[in-house]
């Protein structure tokens, strides 16, 4: 009996035999032809001497769906061995394995060993899997929000509830805050929430583009803002003067905000916000804290999610270093039920991780014990970033040098040394800004600046998948189905364009 099977994916690599044609691959002007697979029985003869399958791969010249014979530009055979060990071919859809970056399909083979009809686990012959991807999607470009006078920041962030992607935005120009305000964007607050900056969150709309939905007016400025969005509610941090210091400002849902007293730190990044999927009804924060007396400390706190818009309701659980005057840089990264928090102090990288709840509860009430244990660090070091993939939690660091350590380990246990392993990159050139991001869907990436070009890194070991002479700050984050990149040109066009992958 002929079976026969046609699956509309690119041919990544042919693997599956000796016969087969390695060097058969689409070209990427061919790409626009969807690539098509047919597997067929092949009867006992020259290709296989007790029969097995052939393996056709072509592209789909006349769009028709199916694999015609003048379209087949490979052909490979997978063999059955003896008499009554007949060849198997299972195939699995794969969201990121292999070389399919985008996607695509996981083809096994193996002899039926025990004549059940199925290809399982054990009977599966590893040398001889292929991968069928989807085509590289290639970055896109969005549609560019208008030019403004001045921008202060922007950030991206992916929805916790669905993963879809949010732009906050934060400039000045009346004429567009104007438009924001005839199309009843802009909760106009009044007092300390109002000002002659806007705040905008925007969302895609049906055509992909960005659109605006929430924001306010408000007296804030900041280059080093982040933007948190936790089942469906949207988090901004950003920063002014206050008095010989500074306020650090988290503003809720594009309207009303809470604030925290910190050192006169605006010139460099003080703050970071995020969560813990133990504890939903708090989000997190680490910040350069004015503690009094001219002191700061480079503090832990929290804040429940309900205490915006009241007075300052902030939670401190402790100090993670007693002087902040020489910390740079501060993150904290979500995985999973395990906090990381990441920064430089002096020259040297940190990065410390807990999911002690109850003892954040304890410290919050005012007892000791709590810890929040350095996990790993860096020496000589600049920058300094941390992601996690849903198992491995990424650790970077760039030297003063520019060059990257890029390593990684399992969240298995807080409590033994972490089993920290080198990940190699091809990432090449003196590193001046770095933004690391991981996700189980699109696994890990890097965009950094260096040599007066921003690139991003989507296969580590590969060149960069995005490769421009664009200046300004950047951001990238992994949403559900894509991958967004923004950049804009403080001191340029102010233009914040934006890239899909």
């Amino acid at each position: 009996m002929m079976i026969r099977t046609t699956t509309t994916m690119a041919l990544c690599a042919l693997m599956l035999a000796a016969c087969g044609d390695e060097d058969a691959q689409p070209k990427d002007e061919e790409n626009a032809r969807p690539p098509l697979v047919d597997v067929a029985d092949e009867p006992p003869g020259e290709n296989c001497e007790h029969g097995g399958r052939r393996v056709a791969t072509g592209l789909d010249v006349d769009g028709d769906g199916h694999l015609a014979a003048d379209e087949i530009t490979a052909v490979a055979y997978v063999c059955d061995g003896a008499p009554g060990l007949d060849s198997l071919i299972r195939l699995t859809p794969i969201h990121r394995e292999g070389s399919c970056e985008a996607g695509g399909l996981r083809i096994e083979v193996g002899l039926d060993v025990d004549r059940n009809g199925e290809l399982d686990d054990d009977e599966v012959d590893p040398a001889r899997t292929q991968y069928l991807c989807e085509p590289d999607p290639g970055w896109t470009e969005l549609s560019s929000l208008p030019g403004v006078q001045t921008v202060y920041s922007f950030a991206l962030a992916a929805n916790t509830t669905d993963g879809s992607p949010r732009l906050g935005f934060m400039f000045t120009d009346p004429d567009y805050r104007q438009t924001l305000i005839d199309e009843s964007v802009l909760w106009e607050g009044q007092g300390p929430y109002n000002g002659p900056n806007t705040y905008v969150t925007y969302r895609l709309d049906g055509a992909g583009d960005w659109s605006a939905y929430e924001g306010r007016g408000t007296p804030q400025f900041y280059r080093y803002s982040e933007l948190l969005v936790l089942r469906d509610d949207t988090y901004y941090t950003t920063n002014y003067a206050f008095g010989s210091n500074s306020l650090i400002s988290v503003i809720k849902n594009g309207g009303e905000g809470t604030w925290v007293n910190t050192a006169a730190f605006a010139g460099r990044k003080a703050h970071s916000l995020s969560f813990i999927e133990g504890d939903l009804d708090h989000v997190y924060f680490i910040a350069a804290r004015a503690i009094g007396g001219g002191l700061n400390e480079l503090a832990f706190e929290r804040l429940p999610v309900d205490g915006f818009g009241l007075a300052n309701r902030w939670e401190r659980i402790a100090a993670l270093e007693s002087s902040a005057s020489d910390v740079w840089s501060p993150k904290l990264t979500n995985a999973g039920d395990v906090l990381v928090a990441s920064y430089i102090l002096g020259d040297r990288a940190s990065f410390r991780a807990t999911n002690d709840l109850a003892g954040i509860e304890a410290a919050v009430d005012g007892e000791a014990g709590f810890d929040f244990a350095e996990i790993a660090s860096c020496e000589a070091a600049i920058l300094a970033d941390a992601a996690w993939d849903g198992d491995y939690l990424y650790v970077a660091c760039v030297d003063d040098e520019g060059a990257l350590e890029l390593r990684r380990a399992e969240l298995v246990d807080l409590d033994p040394p972490l089993a920290w392993e080198q990940v190699e990159t091809a990432i090449e050139g003196a590193i001046e800004a770095i933004d690391l991001e991981a996700s189980a869907t699109h696994g890990v990436s890097i965009a950094i600046r260096a040599g007066g070009r921003l690139r991003v890194y989507t296969r580590l070991d590969d060149a960069p998948s995005f490769d421009e002479p664009l200046p300004g700050h950047f951001d990238h984050v992994h949403a559900a189905d894509a991958i967004f990149l923004s950049v804009c040109d403080f001191e340029g066009d102010r233009v914040l364009r934006t890239f899909r992958r």
